[in-house]
């Protein structure tokens, strides 16, 4: 599809979203920036935060990241982080539970590498709560 670049967004244990777009913005360790086709190379630091993915002129779609790393050439998006999820699928029971279980190991004995993962995973909750809220 001319003007377009592929998008893949990768955690380390599946892929999460494919897709065709317009145009991607990012929430870079320095701020947001678009990536638009024939954008030039360029290697990035991602911060927790919201990718925008202009699919149409007509349809966009949102995916929430926890971090991670973007790579981009020859109109090829690579988006690599630790988790990430399409805001319109979250389920506020989820993250509930997400949160009280991170909370409840938080209080157990954990080696240092287990807490900053639990730490991760706590913040990345409480970013998704935000996006559930009544």
């Amino acid at each position: 599809m001319p003007g377009t670049l592929k998008v893949q967004i990768i955690s380390h244990t599946k892929v999460l979203y494919t897709a065709e777009c317009l145009s991607v913005t990012l929430p870079t360790s320095t701020g947001q920036i678009t990536i638009l086709p024939n954008h030039t190379a360029l290697v990035t630091l991602l911060a927790m935060g919201q990718v925008g993915l202009k699919l149409t002129d007509t349809q966009a779609k949102e995916m929430l990241i926890a971090g991670g790393a973007a790579s981009f050439a020859a109109n090829n998006l690579t988006i690599l982080t630790e988790d990430g999820v399409a805001s319109d699928e979250l389920i506020k029971e989820e993250i509930d539970t997400a949160l009280a279980n991170a909370r409840d190991h938080r209080t157990s004995t954990l080696d240092p590498a287990e807490l900053i993962q639990l730490e991760k995973q706590l913040r990345f909750e409480l970013f998704k709560k935000k996006f559930v809220q009544d």
